[in-house]
């Protein structure tokens, strides 16, 4: 991933959903979370339209993704936290990946109209929109499948 790129977190409550979190912004990735009980058209909406290139996940929520994943043109890789090893290709065992890490990482210093956090309302009334927060929380852009916008 590149800073800038979108990543995701489909996970419940659990010590990789902070990791990973904490490791996209150290990363300059911008990345949002999604309710462990969303279904696959939530996902492909947030998804989809923020053309999310990875997601983190559990085995057990990889059946969603795997029916939607052929609409998603722009999903590269999946992670699972709950895997010993990468069983498909694009999809990568967070302990393999943890395990060839280095312990050592130099974090990139980074403005405050950076792009960090990507947010999406609940699509109650109508399809979920997206907003990516920067550092400076005071600025955010909008995203949709036409990418950012101001």
């Amino acid at each position: 991933m590149q800073p800038g790129d979108i990543f995701f977190t489909f996970l419940p409550k659990m010590p990789e959903q902070f990791f990973s979190f904490l490791g996209a912004l150290k990363a300059r990735v911008i990345c949002g979370t999604m309710f462990s009980n969303f279904g696959e058209d939530a996902l492909l909406e947030r998804l989809g339209d923020s053309r999310a290139k990875g997601v983190i996940t559990k085995k057990s929520y990889l059946k969603k993704i795997a029916r939607i994943r052929p609409q998603l043109p722009e999903l590269k890789f999946i992670i699972l936290v709950d895997g010993e090893d990468s069983p498909s290709k694009g999809i990568f065992s967070f302990k393999q990946l943890m395990d060839a890490a280095s312990p050592e990482f130099a974090v990139s210093l980074t403005s405050a109209d950076t792009p960090s956090v990507l947010h999406y309302t609940s699509g109650s009334t109508v399809n979920p929109r997206g907003f990516a927060s920067t550092w400076q929380h005071n600025n955010s852009k909008h995203y949709d499948a036409g990418g950012p916008r101001s």
